[in-house]
């Protein structure tokens, strides 16, 4: 979980406007993915917004990600190299408009919901280029909280799938309200939290980790390396392997993260720019209103917001 110099990097611009691209799966069908710009689209009383994308390659390694405009000498040059599939995520996360989405992105000097960097906000104690390095990790993925961790998908699923079953997901679970969320310290990172135990919240938790489970395929070696195993509890282990993730049911923490490591000599300045930056929601409520499902093109780019739906039997709804 690296910034680098991509689009959620230090060198980040905003975004610049584009030719259409599309994306077609394995199945042939047409889908809009990641996107520089949004464009609106009336659907059903809501924005729904097509996206320039990245293509996938039929003709050789299905699981290879190319953008349509790249010229074939650069194609080429990627024979033999092999790019991780796509990932999906389940969050939670504000709707584009709502005063904390639009905070937490200023802060992380990202939108996910148009990919676009943002100018961060002023503050004298944190210097812009330390508070760049210290969101590296949020920033990329976007301002969330896990409700099923990223995941590829199993042999036999596709998005299409994987879209409808969200559908039906988010219009069965009513929305709620967690009464207060803290500023707090997770290890060396710092999040949003709720103050006290929510029920609700663990429901819904636990429900989109078991109901997208047919969804995820197996972790590979590797991923699971990088969870550091030896690090965690033997019931975490036994989760991490079952599961796809670590911290799932009596394990779940729900957090909002804001950065990434903290150096101890740093984390009484991080606190109190952050109690500055987020002053209007810390002790306040936090409407659980919307899910969202989160995209990964490849591995190592920014997360960005395939669809928002409200909770609710309400279905015709589509918000992103």
């Amino acid at each position: 979980m690296r910034g680098g110099n991509g689009p959620c990097g230090p060198l980040a611009r905003a975004p610049r406007k584009c030719r259409p691209t599309f994306a077609f799966d394995l199945d042939g069908c047409l889908h809009f993915r990641q996107h520089l710009e949004r464009v609106p689209i009336a659907l059903a009383g809501w924005r729904h917004f097509a996206r320039p994308i990245m293509m996938l390659s039929r003709e050789s390694d299905s699981s290879r990600i190319l953008p349509l405009d790249w010229p074939s000498s650069r194609i080429g040059g990627l024979a033999g190299k092999k790019v991780r599939p796509v990932r999906y995520a389940i969050y939670f996360a504000p709707p584009a408009d709502d005063r904390l989405s639009q905070t937490a992105a200023r802060w992380l000097g990202r939108d996910a919901f148009n990919n676009g960097a943002l100018a961060w906000p002023e503050s004298p104690a944190l210097e812009r280029e330390r508070q760049m390095a210290l969101t590296a990790e949020p920033r990329r993925y976007g301002f969330h909280g896990t409700l099923k961790a990223p995941f590829e998908l199993a042999a036999g699923r596709s998005e299409g799938d994987l879209i409808a079953a969200f559908d039906e997901f988010a219009a069965e679970i009513e929305p709620f309200e967690v009464p207060e969320i803290t500023l707090s310290e997770i290890g060396p990172f710092f999040a949003l939290v709720p103050t006290r135990y929510s029920a609700p919240l663990q429901e819904l938790a636990e429900q989109a980790v078991r109901r997208f489970e047919p969804f995820r395929a197996q972790l590979a070696e590797t991923d699971i390396a990088r969870r550091n195993p030896e690090r965690l509890t033997l019931r975490q282990r036994e989760y991490l392997t079952a599961w796809g993730y670590p911290y799932v049911f009596e394990e779940f923490q729900f957090h909002l993260t804001l950065t990434g490591p903290v150096p101890d000599d740093m984390r009484s300045i991080m606190r109190r720019t952050l109690e500055a930056a987020f002053d209007d929601f810390i002790g306040k409520p936090l409407a659980v209103s919307t899910v969202a499902l989160f995209v990964e093109p490849h591995r190592g780019a920014p997360f960005t917001v395939r669809s928002l739906l409200p909770l609710g039997s309400a279905s015709t709804r589509k918000i992103a």
